[in-house]
């Protein structure tokens, strides 16, 4: 239970193959992309422990890109992109989708290998 949202899986949470992933500028706050369209936003502890926040659904393929967006406040957005060409506007805080479109150009994916170290 987070705020007033209170968010029930069941027995088992759901799968969540990761094709991308964002950390935001605040270091705490983690969103992965999947390949079923999914997004989900974690919140890292100071003890490095990771809770899931929101799972967010807009998309219907594979989230190939998630980048950060500012509007000049101190809210939190992030941009979202699939391979069938949605592209979805979000507020990170509430996980509220706030603008969707369609583009008729797909994606092209692009693959970076890196290492994270903490």
């Amino acid at each position: 239970r987070r705020g007033s949202d209170l968010v029930l899986w069941g027995r088992n949470a759901p799968t969540h193959c990761i094709s991308s992933l964002l950390v935001m500028d605040d270091l705490a706050t983690i969103i992965t992309g999947c390949h079923d369209g999914q997004i989900c936003i974690w919140d890292m502890t100071p003890e490095l422990e990771i809770n899931p926040r929101a799972l967010l659904f807009g998309h219907t393929a594979s989230v190939t890109c998630l980048s950060k967006a500012s509007a000049g406040s101190d809210k939190q957005y992030l941009v979202s992109a699939s391979e069938s060409g949605e592209m979805c506007l979000w507020d990170v805080n509430d996980g509220r989708c706030i603008e969707f479109t369609k583009l008729a150009l797909k994606s092209r994916r692009n693959t970076l290998k890196y290492n994270v170290l903490i």
